[in-house]
């Protein structure tokens, strides 16, 4: 009983072993302090992430744009990227949000940031981008696995483009939906002969599971329609600025706070994606242009397959954390937080402490914006 009561007393004492590098832990642990209860700059969720949206429109890239082709696309797309020096074996490859096109804001924004720690840059467009949609994808919109493999396939044809060097490695990352797809995207690269990606994979704000997020989003979509508030070019401009200039909560008008939900869910989620939905489905019989379709009636009407899908296994991040992980030695790092809206119902305690790291608060993607969040990017160059 002794050798027992001291095992259980020790296992208490002892603080959990993280699979972290010292070196970017100490990048997380300071993030995670600014976002702490007594500390951060916004506590509502949708303030937090529609001021790290509005933000990140900031950002001038000037980026060069090229065309790249995919299995999967009957047209090429475009994707931006940055080379100063061609014989570096090395391209971070950024995976962005659900809707971003190369050369919107969080796509910009990841842009400048990867470019100051990193000689050669790729930036993807996301699969349920306007400018991927455009490019007549022979896969329905939300089949996870093949946007995956194209992306890949993207990425292989800007090697090839860029005569980029034959033992060149991959530093991905991914925000949100990207952050889903980039986990998707490193066992698609370690199923095959060679591998491109490097072992460490940082992901942002992922949805933890898929099925769980649509029935969020969903639900955020109908609450929006069912209270139809009425939003003038006045009222946006005037909270746009105020979200600009804010450095937290106390530089907020009360009418920016409150339009914070509205503006987050209409510009983030339901006007994108039902333009998305028309421009994949306009010419399908089924389709009707005059619905107000959401996610669980598009699956349920246009892509009954894919709703099937989404509702197994490989729409559970941690599916693809743990299967790359025993499989290929992947240490995929997801750094998200507890009030994420795209995440509501689901336990974070539940996810190992060795691959998630959840912070008090933070939004959805709200915290990328923050410098300590920069600082951190630096670090995963260093521990490298």
């Amino acid at each position: 009983m002794k050798i027992i009561s001291l095992f259980l007393f020790f296992s208490l004492m002892t603080p959990p072993t993280y699979s972290w590098s010292p070196v970017v832990l100490q990048g997380v642990r300071k993030l995670d302090d600014k976002l702490s209860l007594s500390r951060s700059p916004f506590f509502d969720r949708y303030q937090f992430s529609l001021w790290g949206s509005i933000r990140a429109r900031l950002y001038d890239p000037r980026t060069k744009k090229t065309y790249l082709s995919s299995r999967y696309l009957k047209n090429s797309v475009k994707a931006s990227f940055g080379i100063a020096d061609a014989k570096h074996p090395e391209l971070y490859v950024y995976i962005p949000g659900i809707f971003n096109n190369v050369n919107e804001g969080q796509t910009s924004r990841a842009f400048v940031r990867m470019k100051k720690i990193a000689k050669n840059v790729l930036v993807l467009p996301n699969p349920w981008g306007t400018d991927y949609l455009e490019a007549r994808p022979t896969h329905k919109p939300g089949d996870v696995v093949r946007e995956a493999e194209s992306l890949y396939d993207l990425t292989l044809d800007f090697l090839a483009q860029q005569n980029l060097p034959e033992n060149t490695k991959i530093r991905l990352f991914g925000a949100s939906y990207g952050a889903f797809l980039a986990a998707i995207y490193a066992n698609v690269d370690r199923s095959l002969t060679k591998n491109l990606v490097d072992d460490k994979v940082y992901v942002f704000s992922p949805p933890l599971n898929m099925g769980q997020t649509i029935r969020n989003i969903d639900q955020l979509m109908w609450e929006d329609d069912f209270f139809n508030r009425r939003l003038s070019d006045k009222d946006m401009a005037l909270a746009f600025l105020d979200y600009v200039f804010a450095k937290s909560e106390r530089d907020l008008s009360v009418k920016s706070k409150i339009l914070s939900t509205p503006l987050t869910v209409r510009g983030g989620f339901k006007e994108p994606f039902r333009e998305s939905i028309d421009i994949y489905f306009r010419n399908h019989p089924d389709y009707k242009s005059n619905e107000k379709y959401f996610f669980r009636t598009y699956l349920e009407q246009l892509a009954p397959e894919l709703k099937t899908l989404l509702d197994s296994e490989v729409a559970d991040l941690d599916y693809w954390i743990s299967s790359g992980k025993e499989a290929y030695g992947l240490d995929i790092k997801v750094l998200s937080s507890q009030n994420d809206f795209l995440n509501n119902y689901v336990y974070s305690g539940l996810y190992p402490e060795d691959h998630y790291w959840f912070f008090q608060n933070g939004g959805h993607l709200g915290f990328i914006e923050l410098d300590e969040f920069v600082d951190f990017l630096k670090l995963t160059k260093t521990a490298q």
